[in-house]
């Protein structure tokens, strides 16, 4: 593969803009994203934006890029990527705003749920204004 294949393949149609209350930790098989009930459900709200893109369409946030595929391919190994069905991220961000309001355990990472084979990447949510969490 090279350059000309990279952007022919594969388009960034969506650029995410995360609160800048938002905290990422990145460890070497996840990403938590921490913040407030407010930020977090932003966040699932941006997320859910990710279920409407078609095959082969990817989301930018930050330095990660979310893949919309309709089949899983070798892209979900890549570095800083992640790769979901668009049903996939529709959950994911339904999973995310269940923590916000208690459905879910604070943090939570997507893996968890059992939608998918784990994701190589996990991402995950971490509310810091919960009463209990």
């Amino acid at each position: 593969m090279n350059l000309f294949d990279f952007f022919r393949g594969n388009k960034i149609v969506l650029k995410i803009i995360l609160s800048k209350r938002i905290r990422v930790d990145r460890q070497k098989d996840r990403i938590t994203f921490i913040g407030t009930r407010d930020d977090i459900l932003t966040f699932a709200a941006e997320i859910r934006k990710i279920s409407r893109l078609n095959d082969g369409e990817l989301a930018k946030v930050g330095c990660y890029f979310f893949k919309l595929s309709n089949f899983i391919t070798a892209d979900q190994f890549r570095e800083n990527w992640v790769e979901l069905s668009g049903l996939g991220w529709n959950v994911m961000a339904s999973k995310f705003s269940e923590v916000v309001y208690g459905y879910e355990q604070n943090p939570f990472y997507f893996n968890d749920c059992g939608f998918t084979t784990k994701l190589p990447l996990d991402i995950g949510v971490k509310v810091i204004d919960l009463e209990n969490g």
